[in-house]
């Protein structure tokens, strides 16, 4: 065994060689020299034979501990076309409500409005029949009255005032109803002949009455629409 076999045996440097060959009386470090086998054996007894091949060790894997804040990314690049796609079917879904409830809401506004502006119209007319001038400011005062209060009626959002305000509504058209009565009946009787003149009063009461019904439970209608 030559001294640079015996290195390369024991996996050492030519310097650690020549260290081990000076304790053991060798001599000096030659690559080509041979080493005798009582010099080998006085090698291997203070220093060991030649080394084995390191064992290869079987890696294990290691767990390591993943934060919230690395995970929360990944959720939202895993779920993120998921939820895209839930708000799109719902957008698509929610768009025909939303068209037909802005349409209710059209049909409701416009026709409540035409309801009490042919109440005030009503109410102008008999307070003109009976009163003139006089009358048709009466009939305003009405008008303006019943428009604030209707305003704030449909107002869901007031809630107390909300109510006192439909409350209003109420107890004018209830004034109205009364005034409704005289008109038409003054209005029928030009126009219908009976022998029995007291059973104009009938259908005049009627007529008066369901304005008032039809005048009131407009405003009160819009204002539950409201409600929901």
């Amino acid at each position: 065994m030559t001294h640079k076999q015996y290195t390369e045996n024991n996996g050492i440097s030519q310097r650690t060689a020549a260290y081990r060959f000076a304790q053991c009386g060798v001599g000096g470090y030659s690559a080509d020299k041979e080493l005798t086998q009582s010099e080998v054996d006085d090698l291997n007894a203070r220093f060991g034979g030649a080394q084995k091949q390191p064992r290869k060790v079987a890696q294990r894997s290691v767990s390591i501990p993943v934060t919230a804040a690395q995970i929360e990314p990944q959720q939202k690049a895993q779920y993120l076309p998921q939820v895209v796609a839930q708000k799109a079917k719902t957008s698509a879904q929610s768009e025909p409500q939303k068209a037909n409830r802005n349409i209710e809401k059209e049909i409701l506004f416009w026709s409540s409005f035409a309801i009490t502006a042919i109440s005030i119209l009503l109410t102008n007319s008999g307070l003109f029949v009976f009163a003139d001038g006089f009358g048709i400011l009466a009939g305003v005062m009405f008008g303006f009255s019943l428009v604030s209060a209707v305003v704030v009626a449909r107002n869901s959002d007031k809630q107390e005032t909300s109510e006192k305000a439909l409350d209003v509504v109420l107890y004018l058209e209830i004034g109205a109803c009364f005034l409704h009565v005289f008109t038409f009946h003054y209005a029928l009787e030009s126009k219908i002949t009976l022998s029995d003149g007291w059973l104009l009063w009938i259908p005049s009461i009627v007529l008066s009455v369901c304005v008032a019904v039809m005048s009131y439970k407009g405003v009160e209608l819009v204002r539950n629409y409201n409600v929901e």
